[in-house]
Parts: structure tokens; sequence; C-alpha cells
């Protein structure tokens, strides 16, 4: 999936780091998170297997038994199956790197961030429904162009008059 705009900012909901205090209703139980990423690499296209899917419904069912429910509560019973959650995590979390836009990372600390590189511009070209536009992650700063040619050139340009 190719997203034609993105937000600098948090990705998921915060959570608990692994061995703090939950804190019911304000953050995410480190399992909770850890689906939480799963299930956004899901969103922008991440594909899995049979199995990889069933166990993604499994986890569900015992994290999210109702549709409305308290964040910050649920947890797997089972030690083994929240390490086997948190390693598809980090899997997920790797595919999810390789996914941010030009100019830009995603980043894991209480959640999954999309931030700027440093010492980047962060300007990128993309075709919108009315031509061609030079912006960052969060905004269209120019455009639109007639063709992409003019909207690389606008970019160039604004990163010459920056440095």
């Amino acid at each position: 999936m190719t997203l034609t705009r993105w937000h600098v900012g948090p990705w998921t909901a915060r959570g608990t780091a692994p061995g703090e205090p939950l804190q019911p209703g304000r953050r995410r139980t480190p399992d909770e998170l850890n689906f939480d990423i799963i299930g956004l690499a899901r969103i922008l296209g991440r594909r899995l297997s049979g199995p990889e899917e069933l166990q993604v419904r499994l986890w569900q069912n015992e994290l999210r038994p109702t549709h409305t429910r308290l964040c910050g509560v649920h947890t797997l019973a089972d030690p083994e199956n929240a390490e086997r959650l948190a390693a598809t995590a980090a899997k997920a979390f790797e595919w999810l790197a390789q996914q941010a836009p030009e100019g830009y990372r995603f980043v894991r600390t209480d959640a999954v961030y999309l931030e700027p590189l440093e010492g980047e511009s962060a300007l990128t070209v993309w075709e919108a429904p009315d031509g061609w536009v030079v912006g960052d992650a969060a905004c269209r700063w120019a455009g639109p162009f007639a063709t992409q040619a003019e909207a690389i050139e606008a970019r160039d340009r604004d990163q010459r008059a920056t440095k």
C-alpha cells in the first residue's frame, strides 16, 4: 500500500514499558501495544500467512474480549505466548520501518512514531489528484504542478534556499 499522505507523530496508542506499573485507561499494556504494532503493519499492507493470521485472531480474542473495553488492563496469560507476540511485533516494526516515506523514519518508544530524519530535507514530491505537489509527510508546501519535473525543480529550489 502506498499512502499519499503521512502525519508526523504517534501512529499507535502509547503503551507502558515492560516491567513498569500499568496505567489502565491511559496507556496500553505491553501486549496491547505489540498487538497494535502488528495491526498497524497490516493496515499499511503487510501480509500474513494463514497460520500467522490465525495466531493474530487468537491474540485478538484474548486481548480484546469485547468491542468496547478499557485499555491498559489486558495481557496474555501465557508468558511464552506473550514472547511470541513481542517477536511478531518486532518483525512487524522492522517491516514498518522500511515503509517510512523519504526523509522520515518510524521509531518505537512508548508508541510508534513517524519523525523526520535529522539533517535531511523532508520535502518529497508526489502525485495528487490535481497534479504534482511538493511537501513533507505532514502537509503540502507547493503545487500543484503540471509535471513531476516541475515539482522536483520547485523542491530542489526550496532545498537550495534553506541551506
